[in-house]
């Protein structure tokens, strides 16, 4: 219904762009979900910043082979929702990480950069 705050988004996705350069074994990917609603979205429409992570989910809400079901190949079935246990592991270390460096100066937030790249190429942008 509503997408997440992009300062702490950002925020979030520069420190685990900056773990896995030295941590090869660490997965992790950034997306938007399709679709839904969370609390995230009466949040935001409140004005308090939010963002989100999560998990691969087999058998979505229940749902066993929804692909066959949507397509008509196959009778709505109930099952159980499942998620790989490294993704799991994987999730554990990412909010470790996030929260270790949230607040780190080591890691300049997506406006500082920006308002370095402007006052560094000024004389190029203002001509």
């Amino acid at each position: 219904t509503s997408v997440f705050g992009p300062v702490l988004t950002n925020r979030l996705t520069d420190i685990l762009a900056e773990h896995a350069k030295t941590h090869p074994h660490f997965k992790w990917q950034r997306k938007l979900m399709p679709g839904g609603t969370c609390e995230a979205t009466a949040f935001s429409t409140y004005g308090y910043i939010s963002t989100c992570v999560c998990l691969a989910l087999g058998n979505y809400h229940n749902m066993t082979a929804i692909d066959a079901v949507a397509a008509g190949k196959r009778p709505a079935k109930v099952g159980p929702e499942m998620i790989s246990v490294s993704d799991y592991l994987g999730m554990i270390e990412l909010l470790v990480v996030c929260a270790e460096n949230l607040d780190s100066s080591d890691i300049p937030p997506l406006k500082a950069r920006l308002d370095n790249l402007l006052k560094s190429h000024a004389d190029v942008l203002s001509a």
